[in-house]
C-alpha cells in the first residue's frame, strides 16, 4: 500500500521506503495515479519482494467524497512463466514476448537485454501496424542478414498481443515443415500459459471488486457503491416517475458498546444489525453500510407510507432481536431519518434531509423514526 499523504509505501512486512517520483522504482506509482482507471495489472520482476516474476494487481483508494488518497494491491509469484517463456528460447531457440496496444513489452523472459518497447527493436518497429493488430499475421523479415519469421496473437481477455520471433537458420532447411509444427505448438503453450493468467486475473480481480464494492465487517454495500446504484433509481424516478424512499438508520449509544464492551463486542452487534436489516427488505431494495454504526436503506419502487411500515417493523426488529441481547445483556435501539425522493432532488439533497431527520430523532430521545416530508418533519 502507499499513502498519498504520507509518500510512504508499505508492505506486509511494515514500512518498506518513502515514495519519490524521481526514484524509477516508484515510476509505476505515479503512472497508476495518473491514469484514469481504479485498477491496474501488471507483471514485472521486483527485487523488493523475490528476483521472480510477479504479477501486481493494483487499485485506487478513495475516501468517503472519491478523493484519492493512494494505492493498495496483491502480488503473487508467477516465476513457472519466466521458466516457461525461458523454455522456449532454449528448446525451441523461440523468443516470446507480450506486448500491450502502445507497443510497451509487458512480458517476456527475464534478460537484461530484452528491449522495453518494439521502438527499440531494430526491425520490428518497421512491422509495428501489422503486429500490434487484433488480426493473426505471420511475418516474414531480415534482421543482421538473417532471416527472420514472426507469428502475432491478439488476446482479448488480456488486451494484449502475443509475439513469438525465431530465427529461420537455427533450424534445418528440410525441416521447415518441423519448424512450422514447433511453432504452432509453442504458440499453443503460450496460449495456455495467457489462460492461466486470464483465471488469476479474474479470480483476483473479482476479490478486489467486492472489496471495493462491499464493506468486509457487514457484506453490505459500501458508500461508494450504494451512490453509483443510488444515481441509476435515481434516473428512473425522475423519467418514470418511480417511488423511492430513503432511511438513515443510526445505532443509539454505540459509542458506550465499544468503550464499555470493546470493539469486538462492537463488530458482533453491527454485524447483527445488519442481518436484521439484509432479512428485512427486499432484493431490490438498495442497502449499505454508511460508515461506523450508520445504515442507509432505499426502498424502490415505494411509497413513504409502506416505507414508514417497513421501517417500523426493522425499528422493532432490533429492539427485541434476541441475540443482540446474549451478546451485550441489554436491548439496542436505534434512530431512524425517513424521507422520500421528489423531481427535483440529487443524490446529495436527499441523503442530506434523511440525516437531519435521522440527528432529529437523536434530539428527541432517540429510538424513533423522524419523517421528513419535503417542509415538514414528523415523529413516530
Amino acid at each position: 500500500m502507499v499513502s498519498q499523504q504520507s509518500e510512504k509505501y508499505y508492505t506486509h512486512n511494515g514500512f518498506l521506503e518513502d515514495i519519490d517520483e524521481a526514484n524509477p522504482t516508484n515510476k509505476w506509482y505515479f503512472d497508476f495515479k495518473a491514469m484514469p482507471k481504479s485498477h491496474q495489472i501488471n507483471l514485472d520482476f521486483n527485487d523488493n519482494f523475490t528476483n521472480s516474476l510477479i504479477m501486481f494487481i493494483n487499485f485506487k483508494i478513495y475516501d468517503d467524497n472519491y478523493n484519492f488518497i493512494g494505492a493498495t494491491g496483491i502480488g503473487i509469484e508467477i516465476s513457472y512463466i519466466d521458466e516457461m517463456l525461458s523454455m522456449f528460447k532454449k528448446k525451441y531457440n523461440l523468443n516470446v514476448y507480450f506486448l500491450d496496444e502502445e507497443g510497451k513489452v509487458v512480458l517476456t523472459r527475464q534478460n537484461k537485454n530484452t528491449p522495453l518497447h518494439i521502438d527499440d527493436m531494430q526491425v520490428l518497429k518497421n512491422h509495428k501496424e501489422e503486429i500490434i493488430s487484433k488480426s493473426t499475421d505471420i511475418i516474414e523479415y531480415e534482421k543482421n542478414g538473417e532471416e527472420y519469421i514472426l507469428k502475432t496473437k491478439y488476446i482479448p481477455e488480456l488486451n494484449t498481443y502475443l509475439i513469438v520471433e525465431a530465427k529461420l537458420n537455427d533450424f534445418a532447411k528440410e525441416a521447415t515443415q518441423v519448424f512450422y509444427i514447433n511453432l504452432g505448438l509453442s504458440l499453443s503453450f503460450t496460449l495456455i500459459f495467457a489462460l492461466i493468467i486470464m483465471f488469476i486475473l479474474k479470480n483476483y480481480h473479482k476479490k478486489l471488486e467486492r472489496l471495493a464494492d462491499f464493506d468486509s465487517l457487514t457484506d453490505l454495500s459500501n458508500r461508494h457503491h450504494f451512490d453509483k446504484q443510488f444515481e441509476h433509481f435515481l434516473a428512473l424516478h425522475k423519467r418514470d416517475e418511480r417511488p423511492i424512499s430513503l432511511v438513515f438508520i443510526d445505532i443509539d449509544d454505540f459509542k458506550t458498546v465499544n468503550d464499555e464492551l470493546g470493539h469486538q463486542i462492537g463488530d458482533e452487534v453491527l454485524v447483527k444489525t445488519a442481518n436484521i436489516l439484509k432479512k428485512s427488505i427486499r432484493k431490490t431494495d438498495l442497502i449499505a453500510r454508511w460508515g461506523g454504526e450508520e445504515f442507509v436503506i432505499a426502498f424502490i419502487d415505494t411509497h413513504i407510507n409502506e416505507a414508514h411500515t417497513i421501517t417500523q417493523k426493522i425499528k422493532e426488529s432490533i429492539e427485541k432481536d434476541e441475540d443482540i441481547q446474549k451478546i451485550l445483556g441489554y436491548n439496542i435501539m436505534a434512530s431512524f431519518g425517513l424521507t422520500y425522493c421528489t423531481d427535483y432532488d440529487t443524490i446529495d439533497t436527499i441523503i442530506s434531509r434523511a440525516d437531519k431527520a435521522m440527528y432529529e430523532a437523536k434530539g428527541h430521545g432517540k429510538n424513533r423514526i423522524v419523517l421528513a416530508r419535503s417542509k415538514t418533519i414528523k415523529q413516530s
